[in-house]
């Protein structure tokens, strides 16, 4: 029995949206192993931070008053920004830290250089986003840093943002994997509340 062409468009349709939806949810628990692997590389290059003479406009002055997690659930939450964003942001540092050693994520720059990446893969892949002005708020910094940010991101990156799809899966194979040897090494770390949407210094 042959399946009336309009009956298998509508089928194919929704399987389409079933197969987008399932990517969708994919991509929202990755933000988490997200944020567990930068932890981790903050922990282990935090040891070094003594012997550093060297630093850049992503620096803070002291410990940012937003654990690493409380700051992306802000951005998460009051940005727009999808899911994908942020795996492309942690693709985009992983590509920087290869770049140049200087900008290995720490527990004083991984606030300002997540702000950026995201900020940017937001901009490259997504159907909507904010304004700067928006996102300054969001991320605690002024307009005027939060441009200048962004401007120094791109230029270190040398304005490389696309990634093809299957170099983004093997990327995301590669967070899982890294994630896994952190789930026994028993450093899985309970997820924290989403802060106030008021603007708050958390990049200071």
């Amino acid at each position: 029995m042959h399946c009336h062409p309009e009956n298998r468009e509508k089928q194919q349709y929704w399987q389409a949206v079933a197969a987008r939806k399932a990517d969708a949810d994919a991509q929202d628990s990755l933000v988490d192993i997200v944020v567990e692997v930068l932890e981790r590389e903050c922990q282990i290059n935090d040891g070094d931070l003594a012997q550093r003479t060297t630093r850049t406009s992503f620096d803070a002055e002291r410990v940012p008053g937003l654990s690493l997690r409380e700051f992306v659930e802000r951005i998460k939450c009051f940005s727009g920004a999808s899911s994908c964003s942020f795996v492309l942001a942690a693709s985009y540092l992983n590509t920087l830290q290869r770049l140049d050693a200087t900008y290995r994520p720490t527990i004083l720059n991984v606030h300002r250089l997540m702000l950026a990446a995201v900020l940017v893969a937001s901009k490259f892949v997504d159907d909507k986003f904010s304004t700067n002005k928006y996102w300054a708020k969001v991320g605690g910094v002024s307009l005027a840093e939060l441009n200048r940010l962004e401007l120094e991101f791109l230029l270190l990156v040398k304005f490389n943002l696309h990634t093809k799809r299957e170099d983004y899966d093997h990327f995301v194979e590669e967070l899982r994997e890294r994630h896994q040897h952190l789930q026994t090494a028993n450093s899985v770390h309970e997820p924290a509340a989403v802060p106030h949407p008021t603007r708050v210094s958390v990049c200071t």
